[in-house]
């Protein structure tokens, strides 16, 4: 097997965590007992780490932030498209910020929309898979 180009190596390990991320996520949300915050972080990380790989496929160092707003103009200014819609983002970056502590007002998603949120996560690994085979990854999975 050739080796990687560091920079798709770089990527490829971001899309792991990512996986691993949404894995979490998913099994969090098969409790039927579990509050949403979990998820809804783990949703949070799992698209994190998909916009900041995009970064360094572009040759892009990611900020060191939570906040996908700021990920997602980074990449609009090297010209990639986002996964999903910059709303869908900002609804997510509550639970990498906030609502991973006690007594912080819960976001604007509803406590049955875990599944939205698993469909972000997911949505996001997809687009990051096939821009990862597109660099000569494996696009993992």
């Amino acid at each position: 097997m050739p080796q990687l180009e560091p920079v798709v190596e770089f990527a490829t390990e971001w899309l792991t965590y990512a996986e691993v991320d949404l894995r979490i996520a998913r099994m969090c949300a098969a409790d039927v007992t579990m509050p949403l915050w979990p998820i809804g972080f783990h949703c949070q990380q799992a698209v994190e780490k998909c916009l900041k790989a995009a970064l360094v496929l572009q040759g892009v160092t990611p900020e060191k932030t939570h906040r996908l707003g700021d990920l997602a103009k980074e990449l609009q200014a090297v010209g990639v498209a986002l996964p999903i819609a910059v709303a869908e983002l900002l609804l997510l970056t509550p639970f990498g910020i906030d609502e991973k502590y006690p007594r912080v007002k819960p976001g604007k998603v509803a406590a049955g929309d875990a599944a939205v949120l698993i469909g972000m996560a997911q949505a996001s690994l997809d687009w990051l898979r096939v821009r990862v085979e597109g660099a000569g990854g494996d696009g993992g999975g």
